[in-house]
């Protein structure tokens, strides 16, 4: 047992979901207006990494501010009959995290897309498939800023 987990360790191994924020980003406060699925996400990504999340901004050496996120949807390809065939959906979140009692501040903009096919014969079939994708962008969104965060260094207090 002590052999394999020397192992895990060793390789680099880490449970899927925990993110190593640096130390001065340790105690946060979160403010959002993007939706509460992404909220949701990133809450539970954040507490996996050991982040303590408080409820006033006072109390946090740090903030993050996330805007509402944008999703667009519009046609990738049509068919032979005029129907759209294809649809493509973009996703922009901008985010910024700022340090109390500091000037810089670190802005993000985190993009991503997803392409989902349109059953005409199945309109019930196509809106609960757009649904599932807006959902996987948004947790995507929500793991691509954490993989930021993970990469940005601020000085410890």
């Amino acid at each position: 047992m002590l052999l394999a987990s020397l192992m895990l360790s060793g390789c680099g191994w880490q449970l899927r979901g925990s993110t190593d924020l640096s130390a001065a980003m340790q105690v946060m406060h979160l403010h959002s207006q993007a939706s509460e699925r992404f909220n949701q996400h990133l809450r539970l990504q954040l507490q996996y990494s050991g982040v303590l999340l408080t409820q006033r901004a006072d109390d946090a050496p740090v903030q993050l501010w996330i805007s509402a996120a944008d999703i667009e949807r519009r046609e990738l390809s049509v068919g032979s009959d005029g129907q759209v065939s294809e649809y493509e959906l973009n996703a922009r979140l901008q985010a910024r995290l700022q340090r109390q009692q500091s000037d810089s501040d670190v802005l993000y903009e985190i993009e991503a897309r997803r392409i989902f096919a349109n059953d005409i014969n199945n309109v019930t079939g196509t809106q609960n498939t757009e649904r599932a994708q807006r959902e996987a962008l948004q947790q995507e969104l929500a793991n691509q800023l954490m993989r930021r965060l993970q990469f940005t260094q601020l000085e410890a207090p």
